[in-house]
C-alpha cells in the first residue's frame, strides 16, 4: 500500500513539475492581419485590440505594439512609420539610423532611439516587416527597463516569421 501511494505521489509531483515548466515556456502568437507569428517570452502577456496586438514584459515595464500599416507599399509604409513615431514620442533622437535588410525571408526596416513620453525618458525601437501586409513592431520603455528586458525583446523580434 505504501509503495503504491509513494509511486502515485511521485507521479503527481512529476506531472505538477511538468505543468509548471510548460506554463513557463514561450507561447507562439499570431498576428493574422499582418501575416506574422512570433514567440512570446515566458511570463510576457499580450492583448488584442482590433488589428493591434499589445505585448508587455512580465513586469509591464516594456510595451510592444504590433499593427498593420495602412499603406500597402513598403516604402510608403516606412514614411508613415516615421510620422507615427513623431506622433507618439516627443523629443525624438535617433541613435540607430534606419537600416534596411532582411529578416527570416522578409524585407525589414529598423530604427531606434530615445525620446520622452509623458515627460519621462524612454528608449524605443521600431521595426517594419514586409509580411502579408507591412507590419510595424514598435517597442518602448524607460531606459533602465529597456536594458533589463533587451535580451527578451531581441529574442521576440528574432522569432518573428511570416505565416505560411
Amino acid at each position: 500500500m505504501y509503495f503504491r501511494f509513494a509511486r502515485t505521489f511521485a507521479l503527481l509531483a512529476a506531472l505538477a513539475l511538468f505543468a509548471a515548466a510548460a506554463s513557463a515556456q514561450e507561447h507562439v502568437m499570431t498576428h493574422k492581419e499582418g501575416g506574422v507569428q512570433f514567440s512570446l517570452p515566458a511570463g510576457w502577456q499580450s492583448e488584442a485590440e482590433g488589428d493591434r496586438l499589445l505585448v508587455h514584459s512580465a513586469d509591464k515595464s516594456v510595451a510592444i505594439v504590433f499593427f498593420v500599416a495602412t499603406e500597402d507599399n513598403f516604402e510608403a509604409a516606412i514614411n508613415a512609420m516615421t510620422e507615427e513615431v513623431d506622433k507618439i514620442i516627443d523629443n525624438v533622437k535617433i541613435t540607430n539610423k534606419g537600416q534596411e535588410g532582411e529578416h527570416n525571408g522578409m524585407p525589414i526596416y529598423s530604427v531606434s532611439g530615445t525620446g520622452t513620453m509623458d515627460d519621462k525618458p524612454i528608449a524605443w525601437d521600431v521595426t517594419m516587416l514586409a509580411a502579408k501586409r507591412p507590419v510595424i513592431v514598435m517597442g518602448f520603455a524607460e531606459p533602465a527597463s529597456w536594458k533589463k528586458n533587451e535580451a527578451a525583446y531581441n529574442k521576440l523580434v528574432e522569432s518573428i516569421h511570416k505565416l505560411e
